[in-house]
């Protein structure tokens, strides 16, 4: 083989070698100019958010004391609380006279059969 052929086989093998090379360089240019706009994009949308949040905990303080449903909101927790005693009159009654009935029921089968 003379230098004329292994100069044109050494071409060719670069040539082979460089296509998919070169592809993936494009591909990662392409993948990195994507970034670089998904990352601008978060920084605008970021500081958006951020402007609104300000915005909203300036104007509208999170307390029922400006809400204007806090008549609504008082009439529901006090009629939780009343429901949540009823609840357990109930059960504390339900429980005192299962505890009678069961005292009733021992003082029976001991002094009465």
């Amino acid at each position: 083989m003379d230098p004329v052929d292994r100069a044109e086989v050494r071409e060719m093998l670069l040539d082979i070698i460089s296509g998919p090379l070169e592809k993936i360089n494009g591909q990662y240019r392409l993948v990195s100019a994507q970034l670089s706009n998904i990352d601008i994009q978060t920084t605008k949308t970021n500081s958006t958010v951020a402007r609104h949040d300000i915005i909203i905990n300036e104007n509208l303080p999170h307390t029922t004391a400006n809400c204007p449903q806090q008549d609504k909101i008082l009439e529901i927790r006090d009629s939780m609380i009343s429901g949540k005693a009823i609840r357990k009159t109930i059960i504390f009654s339900i429980t005192a006279t299962g505890t009678l009935f069961t005292i009733f029921f021992i003082i029976y089968q001991i002094f009465i059969k």
